[in-house]
């Protein structure tokens, strides 16, 4: 896919029902839009809610998300090493079992301070990130119509109070373990979902932490790692 350009069919063959299919942005390809600059300092943020980064000046130093024990959900598989982060999480909210398409639930997670200080902070940057990236994505009446279905229906969303996802998937994988479809199954390659609400969008946010040296895997393998939102 070429970044930036949004792929599109015309349903009927008419070209005036605008279809959106998918939209690939870098933060290279983002630069050309008005809002490239509050998108580039969102991504530097997330990525140091995700990874960590050291103390400076006067921010403390931030740890490394997975650090803080999140629990996994429930398709997520054993690692071969009892320490390891890799799988799958839910950070926003979930469906009670048995209920089908029924009665949302905060998703479980871990309940300390600066674990939920921080996962806030994560949901509040995706949140702000998609306002910013759908519109850049899909056509103006795509966009605003899913404003007035998610209005109209008090659809419950995360991050903020303007309608935007209802969940929120973490998925870590260390480059050198055992791969992310051997680790959670199905939803660890492309898929489709198919609880998943097809009159919306899913944004996916891929960080990658791989350093310059990614072919000398050593010891500190876990240094190199992807995290992938689905919102």
């Amino acid at each position: 896919m070429v970044a930036g350009v949004p792929y599109v069919y015309h349903l009927d063959g008419d070209p005036d029902r605008v279809h959106t299919v998918a939209c690939l942005h870098t933060l290279e390809s983002l630069q050309h839009h008005p809002s490239g600059s509050e998108i580039s300092h969102l991504s530097v943020r997330l990525m140091k809610l995700s990874f960590g980064c050291s103390a400076n000046g006067n921010n403390p130093e931030t740890p490394r998300l997975t650090s803080h024990n999140l629990k996994k959900n429930d398709h997520s598989k054993n690692s071969t090493s009892t320490t390891s982060t890799n799988g799958s999480y839910s950070l926003a909210s979930t469906v009670l079992k048995g209920e089908g398409h029924g009665t949302v639930l905060p998703a479980v997670q871990v309940n300390m301070q600066a674990a939920q200080a921080q996962l806030g902070a994560v949901l509040t940057c995706l949140h702000r990130l998609r306002r910013l990236l759908i519109p850049l994505s899909v056509s103006k009446f795509e966009h605003e119509i899913w404003d007035f279905y998610s209005e109209i229906n008090n659809v419950v969303s995360f991050g903020g109070l303007e309608p935007n996802g209802t969940g929120c998937q973490l998925n870590v994988s260390c480059i050198g373990d055992a791969p992310l479809e051997d680790m959670i199954g199905l939803q660890g390659s492309w898929h489709m979902d198919e609880l998943d609400d097809r009159a919306g969008f899913t944004v996916f946010v891929l960080l990658l932490s791989v350093g310059p040296s990614i072919c000398l895997l050593t010891a500190g393998k876990s240094n190199y790692m992807l995290i992938q939102f689905n919102i």
